[in-house]
């Protein structure tokens, strides 16, 4: 069962959310998939629950350092499980009330509302916005444990409430350890330690790594995954070649091709080379215990010092489109009919990619689209493969040719539309071409 297809489960609104957020503008802040995050752990049937209720949106909460500072005294040792929960933006309440979710306060881990939580701790700040959250609380956690994180408790770093959990026997039950929590786009970078300038290139190690992304974090932007492995790399222990840049060393790291918001993936790549000799289960066994809920290390591969960049190495793309809206089968005709006229793709759909400043470009579908699958499925979900060319003056995005070939709208594309990217490939000559 997919997550927009989850009901309100133990107070979770996991599939409303999900929908939701695939409207949203800033849609990363909902995932709590974050690097420390207890959201594998939240996933589960795990007692008790303590929220810690930030009246303010993610941006804001980001850069109060009390929240990191709480979450990370409770997440390793509280006998349950802690969540944040957070305001969400306006665009993200107005899709939740369309969608019938009339109180639009939910944990970023599990998706579950106040009244799923037995214990709270609110923070009480003159910076804090005014929001109905407060009110919400006053009801939910009547009854129950509540404590106030104010400035002052902060400064003082008063862990009077880790005491009233330890009488109550909640807390000192050792967990497994995990890193540190990173907000996305916080000012949390990780500093890497700067290579040694004599070091001989004879003892590097040249790796292609591959990750996979599924569930929440399909949600995160190629930014913020960019500095999700940055960061995975710091928190391994590896030693990473590095390069100046400004007053920080930066990693030397390349990525494959941008993956768009919404795009779950099997196939997301990034070359780094190391300056030390490990060996491959090493590496795989450092990263998978601080990479995030939602994202896995599938394969770790030795290439070359001097081998074809990712960006040399990938022109053609796989995507398997499963349609959650289950449409009739005849929706999808005009795609079949396109896909099997003749010599296959023949008829001509343009499409106009406008550029700020910029001419625009005209791209033939029948030029980027190499193959089309339709398959239906026996719980009525249509899923559809397609298979893709990119590169200079045709680089489409899957979802602009059902617009353009079945005149979907966008909206009912990012939320009736499940995307996941399968593989990168080089195409040297028409039917010839390799996978990664």
């Amino acid at each position: 069962m997919s997550i927009s297809e989850a009901g309100v489960m133990d107070g979770s609104i996991a599939g409303a959310v999900d929908l939701a957020a695939s409207e949203s503008l800033r849609p990363s802040q909902y995932s709590g998939c974050e690097i420390g995050s207890t959201a594998e752990r939240a996933q589960g049937s795990v007692e008790p629950r303590l929220a810690l209720v930030w009246p303010m949106p993610y941006h804001r909460a980001v850069r109060d350092k009390a929240l990191t500072w709480v979450y990370d005294a409770l997440a390793n040792e509280f006998a349950g499980v802690c969540e944040r929960v957070l305001c969400p933006e306006d665009d993200m309440v107005a899709a939740l009330k369309a969608r019938g979710v009339s109180e639009p306060w939910f944990s970023l881990e599990s998706k579950r509302q106040l009244d799923a939580f037995d214990h709270f701790i609110v923070r009480k700040s003159p910076e804090a916005l005014a929001s109905g959250l407060i009110a919400a609380l006053s009801e939910k956690a009547a009854g129950k444990p509540v404590w106030e994180l104010t400035d002052d408790v902060f400064e003082r770093r008063d862990l009077g409430f880790i005491d009233a959990l330890k009488t109550k026997g909640l807390f000192g039950k050792s967990m497994r350890s995990r890193p540190p929590l990173l907000h996305y786009r916080g000012d949390e970078g990780l500093r890497f330690e700067p290579t040694d300038p004599h070091m001989s290139l004879a003892k590097a190690l040249n790796l292609r790594l591959r990750f996979k992304r599924w569930g929440w974090s399909r949600f995160v932007s190629h930014l913020e995954q960019i500095q999700v492995i940055k960061n995975a790399l710091v928190l391994s222990g590896l030693k990473a070649i590095t390069v100046n840049s400004g007053k920080r060393q930066k990693v030397k790291v390349s990525f494959g091709p941008a993956v768009s918001v919404g795009w779950e993936s099997d196939c997301e790549y990034a070359d780094v080379t190391l300056c030390q000799s490990c060996p491959i289960e090493e590496v795989q066994s450092r990263l998978a215990m601080v990479l995030p809920y939602g994202y896995a290390l599938e394969s770790v591969k030795r290439i070359p010092l001097h081998f074809p960049s990712l960006e040399e190495s990938v022109n053609r793309v796989d995507f398997v489109v499963r349609d959650e809206a289950r449409r009739p089968e005849s929706f999808w005709e005009p795609l079949a009919a396109w896909a099997g006229e003749g010599d296959g793709l023949s008829r001509r759909y343009e499409f106009c990619k406008e550029k700020p400043g910029k001419k625009t470009d005209v791209i033939n579908l029948a030029d980027v689209v190499a193959a089309v699958k339709i398959s239906p499925s026996d719980d009525g979900a249509t899923t559809i493969g397609l298979s893709m060319r990119f590169g200079p003056n045709k680089n489409l995005k899957p979802e602009r040719i059902f617009e353009t070939v079945l005149g979907m709208q966008q909206k009912d594309v990012r939320v009736g539309l499940k995307i996941r990217r399968t593989a990168l490939g080089l195409e040297t000559a028409p039917g010839r071409f390799r996978y990664l």
